[in-house]
Order: structure tokens, then sequence, then C-alpha cells
């Protein structure tokens, strides 16, 4: 398993000082992260960061701001580590309900002490939560979520020679603010044990008709009867690999029969989340509505 650290600060030195003691340490992967726009192009490209440290290069409302951007984006239990010589900085920032239970790296510190407590509790954490996962067989929404987006990556790479494909960070669904009208999506009813709720892959007419113009090496210029389910092969893919990454935390999800619609909205209980990718052909979407069946 590879660790993603990302080192928060203005400071290019400190960051290569703590990426210089990764050395041969294949399963670390060091990130610098100078404002949350660099944040927000690591999550489009599909990487996940498991821990971020902070150091005083920042004012106290930036890395405040920038906590709430990491908490409200899907990853509240990755870990915060603040590496802070001011005292009041760490009095004002553990204060913010985001950083609550944030670890503490008392400063001064050497390269590498910093990097062996970013590490040892980093792989600490997530190996208990796989842990968890196998003895207590359960999985939150949002691994959930990044299993199915991994997957969908994978299967639209593979199956439209996608050469370019990224997504934007897991938002909530608000029809005023979707820039794309749907014209066509596939569902999954979840029932399990681990989830229950129903997954969605959801094109605009333009994205779906160059994305099955590729799968089917013809030119596609209007949705029939004869494509509209290719939208369903989509979600049985992707679901199909997502059963694989899941049953390595020893759960197993049961067979589901794809469907598809036009419908112009989800109609749900609870509230959606939202992902949307970005490639070469378009836009298009997956969500995933908890305890819709």
């Amino acid at each position: 398993m590879i660790h993603k650290i990302g080192v928060v600060s203005k400071n290019l030195s400190f960051f290569n000082l703590i990426n210089q003691q990764k050395r041969a340490d294949t399963e670390i992967e060091i990130e610098f992260l100078r404002d949350i726009d660099s944040l927000k192009k690591l999550r489009n490209s599909g990487k996940f960061i498991s821990s971020f440290v902070f150091d005083s290069t920042h004012t106290n409302d930036a890395i405040i701001e920038f906590g709430k951007y990491i908490r409200g984006s899907g990853q509240k239990n990755a870990l915060i580590f603040l590496a802070l010589e001011d005292f009041e900085t760490f009095q004002v920032v553990t204060a913010d309900e985001n950083f609550t239970d944030a670890k503490i790296i008392n400063m001064p510190s050497t390269a590498a002490d910093i990097y062996h407590r970013l590490v040892s509790d980093t792989r600490q954490a997530e190996n208990q939560t796989n842990q968890k996962s196998k003895t207590e067989g359960t999985i939150s929404n949002a691994s959930f979520l990044n299993i199915f987006i991994e997957s969908t990556m994978s299967t639209i790479k593979e199956m439209a020679q996608c050469e370019e494909i990224s997504h934007a960070a897991p938002f909530l669904l608000d029809y005023k603010k979707m820039d794309n009208s749907i014209t066509i999506r596939g569902k999954l009813a979840i029932k399990s044990p681990y989830f229950t709720g129903s997954f969605f892959i959801s094109f605009p007419e333009e994205t779906y008709l160059k994305v099955c113009s590729r799968v089917l090496y013809e030119e596609v210029t209007a949705i029939t009867k004869e494509n509209e389910d290719l939208v369903s092969e989509f979600c049985n893919i992707v679901y199909g690999k997502s059963k694989v990454a899941i049953a390595k935390l020893n759960m197993k999800l049961d067979m589901v029969i794809p469907t598809y619609n036009r419908e112009s909205a989800i109609q749900s209980p609870s509230s959606i989340l939202v992902v949307k990718f970005i490639t070469e052909l378009g836009p298009f979407y997956i969500k995933v509505a908890p305890g819709l069946v």
C-alpha cells in the first residue's frame, strides 16, 4: 500500500528536508502543497493524501481554511500533524473543529524525527482501519466511494481508450449548481451488510455519444435503443472491479443487475455524493446515494 503524505508549507526547503528522508522507501510518497489549489490539482488527478503536516509558514486563517477543505472533501479520517513553533498559533488552530484531533510535532525537530513520526503514525492508522474493516465487516461511505472512483477511471480508460481522465473532489448534489444536463445514466441498486444504496454513472448527451463512438468503433450521432444499454455495461464492469477491491477487505458484494434510465433527476431520501470526471471526450459523473435502493 502506498502512503501519501502532504507537506503544507510555503517553504520548499522544509519539504525537501523531509522528502530526502524517504530514500528507498517505496511505500511512501510525499507531496509539496503550497496552497489549497495544489491539493485540488492532486485530487483532480486521482491522488488522495493519507496525512498532512503543517508548518508555521501559513497564517492561522490559511491553515484553518485548508483544514475545512480537507474535511469537507471527504477526508474526515485523514491525519493532520502540526509542526508549529508558536504556541499561540497552536491554540488558535486546534480550537477549530477540523483540528481538534490534530497530532502535535514538537518543534524544533530534525527532519528525520518528523519523517519517522509522520510515517509511523500514518501506517499505524491505516493498518488499524484495514483491520477494523476485516474484523467488523464494515466500510465507510467515503471508502466505498473511493473504490468506485478508481474502478470508474480504469473502466472508462480501457473501454473508451481515454488518454486523459481526472476527477474533481466529491461534493453534495445540487441540481441548481450542476453545469451539465444529464441525458442518460446507469444504475446499480446495492444491498449488503456493508453498504446499502445506489451507484450511478451519468452522462451528458455529447459525452455519451463520443464514448459510444469510441467503444463501438463507429460514429454514433444519437442515443437509440441499440446503444443506450451500453451505460449499463459500464456499471457492470465498474461493479466487478469494485467487488474485487472490496473482497480484499474480506467483504463480499452480491450480484447486482444494472439498469439504465433517462430521467431528469435522482430522487433520494438522503444527500447524494457526486464526483465529476473530466476526459477528452467530455465530462461525466458518478453519484452515490446512501440508503436509496
